[in-house]
Formats: C-alpha cells, sequence, structure tokens
C-alpha cells in the first residue's frame, strides 16, 4: 500500500519563494508493507500541484516554520511541534517569540480551514480549486499510511476500512488528474486559436498595406537626447567646417521576416494552421529589426525640432503572388522622423 508514490515535494514551493514546475508531485510516505493482504498501487502519476509561490513578508508560513513537508498529516504536525518546542521553549533557552511562532504554525496546520487558506495564499489558487484538492486527499493517502505504520490498523473490519478510504482517494486523485490534463489541453487549444487569429489579422494588414502606396513602409518616431557639450564637440571635430554634424542613433524598426520573406507560413504549406506558421514571426509575416541610423543635427538646432531621415523606417511591404507563398518585392522603406531633445544642466530644454 502506498508503493511508488511520487517522490517530488511541494514543500520548498510552499515554504520559501522557490519556483516549482506544475507537474512536480507532493511528496507521499515510502512504500509499507500492506496490512490484512490488501494491497494498494498508486496508479496517479501526479499529486499535489505546485507552482511558483513566495510568503508575502510579515506573513507566517507555517510549513517552514515546522520544517513540515505539505502533504503532513495533523499527526506529523504535532509531532513536528513537540520536537521543535523543545528546544523553542523558553525554559529551555528558547524565545517567547520562537515558541509562539511554532504554537501559531500548529494551530493552522491542524485547523483544515485556516490551512485551505494558507496554501490558497501560497500557492496563487483560489479556495476550492483542482490544486487544493489534490492537496486534501494526498494528506489522505499520508494519513492512512501513517495510521498502518503505527499499527493502529486491526481486525478485518479496520483492514477493510482502511483498504476502501485509500481507494476513494486514489480515485479521487485519478479524476483531478484527468479534469487538469482535460483543462491543460482546452488552454492549449486557446492559445492556439488565439494565436491563428492574430497571424491573421496581422497577414490582412500586410497585405492591405501592400496594396496601397506601392507597398511602402510606415514611418518610424525616434528621439535623440543630446548635450550642448556633445554639439560643441562634433562640430569641432569636423575637419571641414560645416553647418551640420551627423549623430548615430541606434532604433528599432519593422521589417519583412527573413525566415518566410513576409509570408507568414513555413515552406511548403498555404492554409492557415497554428502548427504551420513561421516559428520567427508567429505568422505575421514581419519581425523587429535593430538599426542604426544617421542623424544629421544643424549647427544651433533647437530643442524639440524635428529631423527626418528618408528611408530609416520600417521596412516596405511585400505582395503575395501566389498561395504557395511567392512573395512580390518590397514597398520603398517609410522613414524615420527624428525629434531632438537638448539637455542642459541635467534637464531637456
Amino acid at each position: 500500500r502506498g508503493a511508488d508514490r511520487p517522490a517530488g515535494s511541494m514543500r520548498a514551493a510552499l515554504a520559501g519563494g522557490v519556483t516549482a514546475s506544475p507537474a512536480s508531485p507532493a511528496r507521499l510516505p515510502a512504500a509499507r508493507r500492506p496490512v490484512g493482504g490488501f494491497a494498494r498501487r498508486s496508479s496517479h502519476p501526479k499529486s499535489a500541484a505546485s507552482t511558483s509561490t513566495a510568503s508575502t513578508e510579515g506573513e507566517l508560513n507555517a510549513y517552514d516554520v515546522l520544517g513540515v513537508d505539505v502533504t503532513a498529516s495533523h499527526r506529523a504536525v504535532r509531532d513536528a511541534f513537540r520536537q521543535k518546542a523543545k528546544d523553542a521553549h523558553p525554559d529551555r533557552g528558547g524565545t517567547p517569540e520562537a515558541f509562539d511562532a511554532l504554537k501559531r504554525a500548529q494551530d493552522v496546520l491542524t485547523d483544515d480551514g485556516k490551512r485551505a487558506a494558507l496554501d490558497a495564499r501560497l500557492l496563487d489558487v483560489p479556495i476550492g480549486s483542482l490544486s487544493l484538492e489534490e492537496l486534501k486527499w494526498s494528506r489522505e493517502l499520508a494519513r492512512l499510511a501513517e495510521e498502518e505504520e503505527a499499527g493502529e490498523v486491526r481486525g478485518a473490519d479496520a483492514v477493510l476500512a482502511s483498504a476502501r478510504a485509500y481507494a476513494a482517494a486514489e480515485k479521487a486523485l485519478e479524476a483531478i488528474a484527468a479534469k487538469k490534463k482535460k483543462d491543460a489541453a482546452r488552454r492549449d487549444e486557446e492559445k492556439k486559436a488565439s494565436a491563428l487569429a492574430e497571424a491573421e489579422t496581422r497577414r490582412l494588414r500586410n497585405a492591405t498595406m501592400a496594396s496601397r502606396n506601392e507597398g511602402r513602409g510606415d514611418d518610424r518616431e525616434a528621439t535623440l537626447l543630446l548635450t550642448r557639450e556633445m554639439l560643441d564637440t562634433a562640430f569641432e571635430a569636423s575637419r571641414e567646417a560645416s553647418d551640420v554634424a551627423v549623430f548615430a542613433l541606434d532604433v528599432t524598426v519593422e521589417a519583412n521576416c527573413p525566415r518566410c520573406g513576409g509570408w507568414g507560413e513555413k515552406e511548403g504549406h498555404w492554409t492557415m494552421k497554428e502548427d504551420k506558421l513561421c516559428p520567427k514571426c508567429l505568422g505575421f509575416g514581419r519581425v523587429e529589426a535593430k538599426k542604426t541610423a544617421q542623424v544629421p543635427v544643424r549647427r544651433g538646432a533647437a530643442s524639440g525640432e524635428t529631423v527626418t531621415v528618408r528611408g530609416a523606417g520600417n521596412a516596405g511591404f511585400r505582395r503575395q503572388l501566389s498561395v504557395l507563398g511567392v512573395m512580390g518585392q518590397a514597398g520603398e522603406p517609410g522613414d524615420l522622423v527624428v525629434e531632438v531633445r537638448i539637455l542642459e544642466e541635467g534637464r531637456v530644454k
């Protein structure tokens, strides 16, 4: 009974801000000798669900205080309290604060309502969620195993009742696992449908833009921050007298996807399916690209004036020529409209 239980633990997740995998199971008792000829073997691969958790500063994390696992039964909680209280009691060299923390932790973990509220807070799930139900039944299995180990399951009636309780707990955990699997599959389908709808919207926009202004790209806006010292240095460094200094400005623009050429799908496909979308642009046909623009600034420039850098904006759009993904030439790129902001004495003028 209880053989081959999952070996993972939610204790770390509940005890100290450690990120645990959603599939990380709770630690259940190790294998024990069957009682009365009833041998049970868990068929569910996971027990308690876990997620990234962290204690809010000033709030009690009873699991951490007592050092018990998330599946600890009331018996295990009381045993842990008695063990730690030996050193924490003021009469034995401890402090009133430490002893009080142990008492409060025991009170929380032996009160099912308070414990459920603690689990919900630490796991960031609502009361009544599948994760909390999973914890409840995992603790029930731990309790049954402890009773058996302590020799408290005596007589045919007690053995039969224990076996039935084991079966009920395992059946409940199997049902929860199936429900979670179904929910995960539903969320995955919803995510795929959302990604496909967004890709279709973006590609429709691309096609519309490709049919306008000969596919010219959009203009892009940016800001160039300078100081008077930077301007003076730039003009002084010029070998020839000039009324214009050039400054490099790193910008992010929109470009046609280099992998699919702006088509949005993997090579060899022509129907919109989520698993056929281009992995580079996610079906959008366009990606962000970084580039360095050369921005000319006139001598005596005032803060707030704009400079237009021709052809340094978003890339031109490509028109789709066939259902097989043949794309036409891209239109002319848009312009980069740069606002020059001049800092004087640490402030923007």
